[in-house]
């Protein structure tokens, strides 16, 4: 039976509590049946610190945790790892510049090094020539990476010769992963949307 829950902490944290009772609140628990967790704050209700902190306890209490939803701006400030959690999808908020670039891989790996699944959402990483060195470093980073989703919801036209100069640009380069998959496919579903299989 998977556990699954969406925090969201608008009503939960208010101004006039004190990040100390935060902490005490968190201080004991134990989440050894959570599977699934989304990550829904209200940007406004609670700060970041505050923010990174709750995601940081979630991933140190829940050793079974597998899929996660969570802002990559929280994640990537965040201090505790999860070796089992397999499936991720990054938010990507709108004032996210070059989020291509926002995201670093090495630093996603220290924290999630288990993740076989990866999804970016909201705002979408731009078809330019940094997209595949984008690419080839998240398959580069994650060994044991099977599936990869750029721009869930593909909301962006992209002209089919750049789709297909990305796609040869992938499979063209110099990537000991690629070369040794015997089942890489690349398809785009809709508009700005990529998944990769490896």
């Amino acid at each position: 039976m998977m556990v699954s829950f969406e925090l969201s902490f608008l009503c939960i944290f208010q101004t006039s509590i004190s990040m100390q009772e935060i902490i005490s609140s968190w201080s004991n628990r134990c989440f050894s049946r959570l599977r699934s967790v989304t990550f829904n704050f209200e940007l406004n209700s609670i700060t970041q610190s505050q923010r990174v902190y709750i995601i940081d306890q979630i991933l140190s209490v829940s050793p079974r945790l597998s899929h996660l939803v969570v802002a990559c701006e929280d994640l990537r400030n965040c201090s505790r790892s999860n070796t089992n959690v397999k499936h991720v999808q990054l938010v990507l908020h709108s004032h996210c510049y070059k989020p291509n670039k926002y995201i670093r891989p090495r630093r996603l790996f220290q924290l999630l090094p288990g993740i076989c699944c990866l999804e970016t959402s909201d705002r979408s990483i731009e078809f330019n020539k940094n997209l595949v060195k984008f690419v080839l470093k998240i398959v580069n980073t994650f060994h044991q990476l099977v599936e990869l989703t750029l721009n869930k919801e593909g909301s962006i036209s992209v002209k089919p010769e750049t789709k297909w100069a990305i796609l040869q640009a992938i499979f063209a380069a110099d990537s000991n992963r690629l070369l040794t998959s015997n089942t890489c496919q690349i398809i785009f579903p809709k508009r700005n949307k990529l998944r990769m299989w490896l």
